[in-house]
């Protein structure tokens, strides 16, 4: 059964939630995102999501990178947590 929230009760939630989440962003604002400065500081960063996404709920979280002939990609986090309840969400960086 799903969960019906009013508003209000959403509304309080992320004022509870607030401060947590400003010193989250906080803390990914300060890495540096300029891949071909130092890979390993998007290898940091990439791992930092990833145990955001695991705190989160997402067990399945991990670090990819995809390569084409010898060209490798910059780390990509990926989750696929299926569950029939509930809203879906796609988080995007660049």
């Amino acid at each position: 059964m799903t969960a019906v929230h009013t508003g209000e009760h959403v509304r309080a939630k992320v004022h509870e939630l607030m401060p947590e989440l400003w010193d989250t962003l906080a803390a990914l604002v300060r890495f540096k995102s300029i891949s071909r400065q130092d890979p390993t500081i998007l290898r940091s960063t990439a791992d930092e999501v990833t145990k955001l996404f695991r705190a989160a709920g997402a067990p399945s979280a991990q670090v990819i990178t995809i390569k084409h002939g010898e060209a490798q990609s910059a780390p990509i986090v990926y989750a696929d947590e299926r569950r029939s309840e509930g809203p879906r969400v796609l988080l995007y960086a660049h």
